[in-house]
């Protein structure tokens, strides 16, 4: 709690076009729901540590990357995590775990499907953060979003419909520890 306080004090000095792009984002994401920030600080003066490789990877002292993320949050709305998920960890590391290679979870090296995020969950966020600290030297690494404020227009008020219907059932992932 003490340090989320700190985060949360921090962000209020955050340059302030990083603020008000943060600010107007939350306001309105637009049709995308997408925001992009580029050369953000990852490291104080000390290299980063090597890639975690362990499961369920998450970071539980406070790091440069750890508290810019976090501070970037907080100005789109309250940090959260589950318990049951990395033991409640706010910050979590998405890093490949050997032999969860072909995994389709953020342990896993293999392109992941769409999805949304914990929508297994009543309670699923309304944005997700996530923070690159290192370069991919393979430049292979991408990240694909979709929008439903683009595909729903796209579809016919019937399949809209049944959509919204309650026969569809979402597995909470391998990093809530359940499967």
């Amino acid at each position: 709690p003490d340090w989320l306080g700190a985060a949360l004090d921090a962000s209020s000095l955050l340059p302030r076009t990083l603020l008000a792009t943060l600010r107007a984002f939350r306001h309105d994401p637009g049709p995308d729901g997408v925001l992009l920030l580029r050369n953000l600080p990852v490291v104080a003066d000390d290299p980063l540590p090597p890639t975690p490789s362990v499961p369920n990877s998450v970071e539980r002292v406070p790091t440069t990357a750890a508290s810019v993320i976090t501070s970037l949050m907080l100005q789109l709305g309250e940090v959260i995590a589950f318990r049951s998920e990395k033991g409640g960890a706010l910050v979590q590391n998405v890093v490949p775990v050997p032999g969860r290679e072909e995994s389709q979870s953020n342990a896993g090296s293999v392109l992941l499907e769409l999805h949304i995020e914990n929508a297994f969950h009543d309670n699923r966020p309304d944005y997700v953060g996530l923070l690159c600290v290192r370069e991919d030297p393979t430049g292979d690494a991408k990240l694909c979003t979709s929008s439903i404020r683009r595909a729903l227009p796209l579809l016919s008020a019937e399949t809209r419909q049944v959509l919204a219907e309650p026969r569809f059932l979402t597995e909470p992932p391998p990093s809530f520890g359940v499967l």
